[in-house]
């Protein structure tokens, strides 16, 4: 299977194909002359920002191709006046880009050989060398050959099209392959989580019924064992989620800083900004693993319902919306507390460096005895905010842990009177958990 001519585009059509690949935003410019490697450098990236795409360029020896094309995508690739769209690649098929602008499916392999194919001076040599070589050998030596003799020369240049850093939220999302990360994830965790209510709904069986099986404890243990690789690859998901989203999260941040306009810079001081950069590091443990557990936490809870509801435990089902009504409005307040408190602190970093760079002036202009009289009220009054950010963490802290106890009360009556069956106990004791 060949590569098909209209597979490739020239750099006078090159806006028509980013254009098809993003969103036109902006004018196009006049192509340049192919030979002028600089030119068509700035010529693709600002054909790539009028689509709303970020072009990174990488200039390809001939040793990168087979990495770029298996692993670049969406890219642009050129070797002169010729040009690539690829679009996406898997399992050794590339997608590209037509003239008619349809996806192509093609063989990675045979789109390196087009790229070979544009220096016949090279692919002459590598067919000479491996004449002699056994006909089921000679396919792997050629492919080698090629990367070798094409690894101290420029094989065309290479641009990566991303989405901008600051676009479009769910764009940049898809680009790292959250969307397909974050709904494994959940996945995983629902049936770990949904597997590990089914081992307390088989033990607690034999448990409360006063007699193991060893059938039951078989299953048991198969369960078990099934719940350790699922873990392991959650957990393995969600660090591959953090580490993504912490890279989207910096680049936001740090574009956001860098667009800040010297008024604004000058307005809010150095001391301000010093600050907000020493909070950002807890905007991001925050926001990756207190968002990553309040999601699974929502889950759990919703599953943890459903199996109390279909256990019978329906008081136990208005008891948990009623927790769970009392932890919102605790976090509220908490909410508030910390948002004070973080304001404190921040207004605190923001005195310590003016003072810290007004040293000067003021040992010039005031006397040493004065130095500190704004210091104290300043401490007392983020000692107060403090003392109040604790009482609601720890009046939130009380309610969540006391949601066991009274799952566990809860219980006894029908334990007592011996209406709930062992099995229906058990996993309403699982739910409860």
């Amino acid at each position: 299977m060949s590569v098909p001519e209209r597979a490739f585009w020239s750099l006078a059509t090159l806006p028509e194909a980013l254009g098809a690949v993003g969103r036109p935003t902006g004018p196009v410019p006049v192509a340049p002359d192919p030979t002028d490697d600089d030119a068509v450098d700035r010529y693709v990236a600002q054909v790539a920002g009028a689509a709303g795409l970020d072009a990174q360029h990488v200039a390809a020896v001939g040793a990168d191709i087979d990495a770029i094309v298996a692993h670049g995508a969406p890219a642009v690739w050129a070797q002169g006046d010729r040009c690539v769209v690829l679009l996406a690649a898997r399992r050794g098929r590339v997608t590209v880009l037509s003239r008619d602008l349809r996806h192509l499916r093609v063989r990675a392999q045979d789109l390196v050989e087009a790229v070979h194919a544009l220096r016949p001076e090279r692919v002459a040599a590598a067919d000479r060398t491996v004449s002699r070589l056994p006909e089921r050998r000679r396919a792997a030596a050629r492919r080698l050959l090629l990367a070798r003799l094409g690894a101290p020369d420029r094989a065309g240049t290479v641009w990566l099209l991303r989405a901008p850093p600051d676009g479009a939220l769910w764009r940049v999302v898809r680009e790292h392959g959250l969307h397909r990360t974050i709904p494994a994830w959940v996945a995983a965790h629902l049936v770990a989580y949904g597997l590990w209510i089914a081992s307390w709904a088989v033990v607690g069986r034999g448990a409360l019924a006063g007699r193991l099986e060893p059938g039951w404890l078989l299953g048991w243990a198969a369960i078990l064992v099934s719940l350790a690789p699922l873990r392991g690859w959650t957990v393995w998901l969600q660090g591959r989620i953090a580490v993504r989203a912490g890279v989207i999260l910096r680049q936001r941040l740090l574009i956001g800083a860098l667009r800040m306009s010297p008024d604004d810079i000058r307005t809010r001081g150095v001391g301000t900004l010093l600050g907000r950069v020493e909070e950002s590091a807890a905007l991001e443990r925050m926001a990756l693993d207190g968002g990553m557990s309040a999601a699974l936490a929502l889950l759990e809870w919703m599953v943890a319902s459903a199996v109390l509801w279909s256990a019978g435990a329906r008081l136990h089902g208005a008891l948990g919306a009623v927790w769970l009504v009392g932890i919102v409005v605790l976090a509220g307040f908490m909410w508030r507390d910390r948002a004070a408190w973080t304001a404190s602190r921040v207004a605190g970093t923001h005195a310590l460096v003016e003072r810290l760079l007004g040293h000067r002036t003021r040992a010039v202009q005031a006397s040493p005895e004065t130095w500190h009289d704004d210091e104290d009220p300043a401490l007392a009054a983020y000692a107060e905010v403090s003392r109040r950010t604790d009482r609601s963490t720890l009046a939130l802290s009380a309610v969540t842990s006391s949601w066991m106890l009274a799952g566990i009360v809860a219980l006894g009556p029908s334990f007592v009177a011996g209406t709930a069956t062992a099995s229906s106990l058990a996993v309403a004791i699982g739910g409860v958990l």
